[in-house]
């Protein structure tokens, strides 16, 4: 770095807080970073990188405007201009079956905080997540690694690939997305709008199970409260209470 500036305790001389700027970098057992400026706050064992902000640590590369790691914790805060990349073997990091494993999986927001104890990562501002074809944005979302759950909310819009090679993929938008590991389910809630194709499908709610080996494609679909289907080719409409959707064949039952 080009200045750096030391303040140590009077009485008893211990390291108050480093301050360097002018570019500075840092690394610590398998985590590094850099950024223009920095301060180190040595009794909260807390570091702040500002500008151009970037970490490196297993499985992920975050870069911010401002980046906040509180050693004691694990606790890694990002702000503005977020980016991060989870690579092709970080554990569960992508929010699980959402997307398909081996590959780098990629999320952007207008802030970020990483919970390392938790498991937790908290995605807000514009928050998106991709891979490939298959997407979540929102203005939220969570991703639990301990409980193998993605939770979106706000204006969410989903895209989900087709099972087939060259296979068209889903939208969906909801107010909320809650996914499941577990069931391999992705739960849709609020004014659930499904496009794939010609097709639509809207209802109040809607539940999709996702295939599973080869990651996270649509299989089927089930919605539930006021649903409508509409052919846009076509222009044939159905209603009812509950329709259910079924990806291979592209047909829809109403009841």
């Amino acid at each position: 770095s080009e200045t750096l500036d030391a303040r140590f305790d009077q009485g008893s001389g211990e390291l108050l807080s480093l301050t360097q700027g002018g570019g500075t970098r840092f690394e610590q057992d398998k985590r590094k970073g850099s950024a223009t400026d920095s301060v180190y706050e040595q009794a909260l064992g807390r570091l702040l990188l500002t500008g151009n902000a970037r970490v490196d640590q297993p499985s992920v590369a975050i870069a911010a405007d401002k980046i906040t790691i509180t050693e004691p914790t694990g606790q890694l805060d990002a702000a503005g201009r977020v980016t991060a990349r989870y690579s092709e073997d970080a554990p569960s990091a992508d929010g699980d079956g959402m997307f398909e494993p081996g590959e780098p999986v990629f999320a952007a927001a207008d802030t970020m905080s990483s919970d390392q104890g938790k498991g937790r990562i908290v995605y807000e501002g514009r928050a998106r997540l991709w891979q490939k074809v298959n997407r979540v944005e929102a203005k939220r979302i969570v991703v639990d690694r301990t409980a193998k759950t993605l939770d979106a909310d706000g204006e969410v819009r989903s895209t989900l690939r087709g099972a087939e090679e060259g296979a068209q993929p889903a939208l969906v938008r909801s107010k909320r997305l809650l996914y499941r590991e577990q069931e391999r389910q992705a739960q849709y809630r609020g004014e659930v709008q499904l496009t794939r194709g010609p097709l639509r499908v809207l209802g109040d709610e809607l539940d999709a199970k996702l295939t599973g080996e080869s990651g996270a494609s649509l299989e089927s679909a089930e919605a539930r409260g006021g649903v409508e289907v509409l052919q846009t080719e076509s222009g044939q409409k159905g209603f009812g209470d509950k329709a259910r959707y079924e990806a291979a064949t592209e047909q829809v039952v109403l009841d």
